[in-house]
C-alpha cells in the first residue's frame, strides 16, 4: 500500500462474535464505565422519560439520571432505563406507570416492605407528585440488549419509527439503600 493511502479494511467496523462474549474472551463496558454485570452501588435520581419523535411527550416510562458510582460523582450523567428484579421487595423506584400504581398500593398497606407506617391518602398524594426527581441509593448492574429496526427492511414490512437498530443500556435494580 501507498504511503498515505487508507486502508479500506481500516473502514470497516471491528466485529465481534456473541461467542466471544459468552466464552469471556471480550467483555462488553456499559454507560457507567463498569463490566456489563458488575454488581455497583448508585446514587440515581428518577426522570420521566420523553419520546425522541415527539418533543415534549411523556412515554409513560421512567429512567433513572445516575449521579453517583460507589460514592464517586459520575459526569455527564448518563440516564438510563431499568427493570426492578423483584418489583415491590425492597425498592421504591418504578420503571413505567403500572408499576408505580402498584408501587403505591403497596406502600399503603400496613406490612409494607419498608416497614413504615401505610402511607394515608393525603401521603399518597404527596408521593406521586415528589415521585420525579426523588433520588435514591440503588444496588444495580448494568446488562445490555439490542432493539430498534434494521436498514434495508424487505420490501412491504410497514415501520412505525425511524429504522435504526443498536445496543442500549439498562439498569437492573436489586435493591434499595436507606439513606
Amino acid at each position: 500500500m501507498a504511503i498515505g493511502k487508507k486502508s479500506e479494511r481500516a473502514m470497516e467496523p471491528a466485529t465481534i462474535s456473541i461467542e466471544s462474549f459468552r466464552s469471556k474472551n471480550a467483555v462488553l463496558i456499559g454507560d457507567l464505565g463498569f463490566p456489563l454485570g458488575t454488581p455497583l452501588e448508585i446514587e440515581a435520581t428518577v426522570v420521566e422519560a420523553m419520546n425522541p419523535l415527539i418533543a415534549d411527550m411523556p412515554t409513560g416510562d421512567y429512567r433513572l439520571k445516575v449521579n453517583q458510582v460507589g460514592g464517586r460523582d459520575i459526569k455527564p450523567s448518563p440516564s438510563l432505563g431499568f427493570v426492578v428484579y423483584h418489583p415491590g421487595k425492597n425498592v421504591a423506584v418504578a420503571a413505567n406507570e403500572v408499576e408505580f400504581k402498584e408501587l403505591v398500593r403497596r406502600l399503603q398497606e400496613p406490612d409494607n416492605f419498608f416497614g413504615a407506617k401505610p402511607l394515608s391518602p393525603s401521603a399518597t398524594e404527596t408521593f406521586e407528585r415528589a415521585f420525579v426527581g426523588s433520588r435514591h441509593k440503588l444496588g444495580v448492574y448494568e446488562a445490555a440488549g439490542f432493539d430498534g429496526l434494521p436498514v434495508k427492511l424487505p420490501e412491504g414490512v410497514n415501520t412505525w419509527s425511524a429504522p435504526g437498530f443498536g445496543p442500549h443500556t439498562y439498569l437492573v435494580v436489586l435493591i434499595e439503600r436507606k439513606s
